[in-house]
């Protein structure tokens, strides 16, 4: 396992408090072998995972830009429908302005006709800087900037640095 200590520099860690939320709930013990489907991802080894978008916009500016990068980047590896993808990216605006999410957040995820009862092979990426998140994901890969290490589920979720204003848009 990686040594992921430098995402968390300043998050703390607590170990009774990591025990008491993943004893919280089931998903929240997750791992890629206990909650991710690699039967659904190619296995040659040369093509790269199918990705299916959903097609709604989303309402944000910032979530309406990661989706069309991921067209226009991977254009060869999109599916054409959630069948047939290895990995899911909702559209659902994730993005919580200001630490307020929108209440109905996780209802509109479970929503989904891909989610089925878990949200196995759907990527949540979540650039907000707040360290606690603020909706469920049930068993989808979780992609956050600064997130709270007491709440990673270590071999599932991905640690995402946040970049300075205006780099990503300038690289």
């Amino acid at each position: 396992s990686p040594n992921e200590s430098w995402c968390y520099r300043d998050t703390g860690f607590s170990p009774s408090a990591q025990a008491q939320y993943r004893a919280a709930s089931p998903d929240r013990q997750c791992s890629m072998e206990r909650c991710f489907d690699l039967s659904r991802c190619s296995s040659n080894g040369r093509d790269p995972p199918s990705l299916f978008i959903y097609p709604e916009k989303p309402p944000s500016k910032d979530m309406a830009l990661l989706p069309d990068c991921l067209r226009q980047c991977h254009s060869q590896a999109i599916a054409d429908t959630a069948e047939k993808a290895c990995l899911i990216l909702p559209t659902v605006n994730v993005n919580c302005e200001w630490d307020q999410c929108h209440p109905a957040t996780h209802q509109r995820l479970r929503e989904l006709p891909s989610w089925g009862k878990s949200g196995r092979n759907h990527i949540i990426w979540d650039f907000n800087d707040a360290q606690n998140v603020k909706y469920r994901t049930d068993q989808a890969l979780f992609i956050k900037t600064s997130m709270n290490i007491d709440h990673y589920r270590a071999g599932l979720d991905v640690p995402f640095p946040l970049l300075p204003n205006g780099v990503a848009t300038h690289a």
